[in-house]
């Protein structure tokens, strides 16, 4: 790059200069944009590079070839199509770090706009520059805005993605969509849009939601879940029985410990979008200790329930009956 040598600045990135020779990268860097992002691409493209290192051993030498085969391709648009069913670990992860996944996953090099898409049965586990770690579920699409400069992390969301925010209390972590908010430092939580309406659904720390148009704000607690219809713009705040039940999907096992059947039909009305109706309140009462996969039909699961303890059902489309 022109004014500046490339290995002073990837000693910059490295943190081994002396404080003038920092200060003169800093006013170079300031000078242009075009300045700004060539060391903001050098900086993607040596992430990539240390975490790819990790896991593939590479040499020096090689290292320092990609590096620069990074830089020199940092305008061109890539996609990449993975076809394991098994957990596969990728060096394209937003430009950084390892992607853990099932189908298929693209980024894009534009203005720091890194993009991953699902498609139906695919479950994405990706490392974001900053550290923070998503899932992202099947037919879903999560875009992230961050620059090595930028004031907030933020990602747009359309779909369902769990979330571990690293914590960054100088740079807040922002999930939104269509003029919904969700604003943490550092925080698990589940996120899911659909039909109008954002789900927020709080497991570890704290989490703000808010909306632009009625300027609305709900500060979460754990085992809270916010809902926002985005239509209408009405909101509610209400506490759940258990967070983590959010994120079965996750890791695709429901499972339950010494609960009641009026527990766990709660948990499975949410997750298959059925309503169940009791004859009598003592079949509420009986307990189980079981485990599911979330491809497990609704059906399967009541036949299972029903042989251990004995009780009768009825399917009636979306709704079934217990006595």
């Amino acid at each position: 790059m022109d004014g500046i040598d490339d290995t002073i600045l990837l000693q910059y990135l490295d943190g081994v200069l002396a404080e003038k020779d920092i200060q003169a990268v800093d006013a170079w860097a300031c000078e242009s944009e075009e300045h700004r992002k060539y060391l903001e691409d050098l900086y993607y493209a040596t992430e990539v590079v240390a975490r790819y290192n990790v896991l593939k051993d590479i040499n020096t030498s090689k290292s320092l070839a990609n590096v620069n085969k990074k830089i020199n391709a940092r305008s061109h648009h890539q996609l990449v199509q993975l076809y394991s069913k098994r957990v596969a670990l990728g060096i394209a992860a937003f430009l950084v770090g390892a992607v853990m996944m099932f189908g298929y996953f693209r980024y894009s090099n534009q203005s720091a706009n890194y993009m991953v898409q699902t498609a139906k049965g695919d479950h994405v586990k990706v490392l974001l520059p900053d550290g923070s770690q998503v899932d992202v579920n099947e037919n879903s699409s999560l875009s992230y805005y961050s620059g090595l400069f930028s004031k907030n992390r933020e990602v747009d969301l359309k779909g369902e993605a769990y979330f571990e925010v690293k914590h960054d209390k100088t740079h807040p972590f922002i999930v939104s969509h269509k003029g919904v908010e969700a604003r943490v430092l550092g925080t698990k939580f589940n996120i899911q849009t659909k039909n109008n309406l954002f789900i927020a659904t709080l497991i570890e720390g704290s989490l703000k939601v808010s909306q632009k148009d009625t300027k609305e704000e709900f500060l979460m607690k754990p085992n809270q879940q916010v809902v926002v219809n985005t239509g209408t713009h009405g909101a509610n705040i209400e506490d759940v029985l258990d967070a983590n039940e959010s994120i079965f999907w996750v890791s695709g096992r429901m499972s339950y410990k010494d609960k009641r059947l009026e527990y766990i039909v709660e948990s499975l009305k949410s997750q298959y979008n059925i309503e169940v109706k009791f004859a009598n309140d003592l079949v509420k009462d009986q307990r189980f200790t079981c485990s599911f996969s979330t491809e497990n039909s609704v059906e399967d699961i009541f036949k299972i329930l029903s042989m251990t303890h004995h009780f009768v059902y009825q399917i009636d489309k979306d709704t079934i009956f217990i006595e």
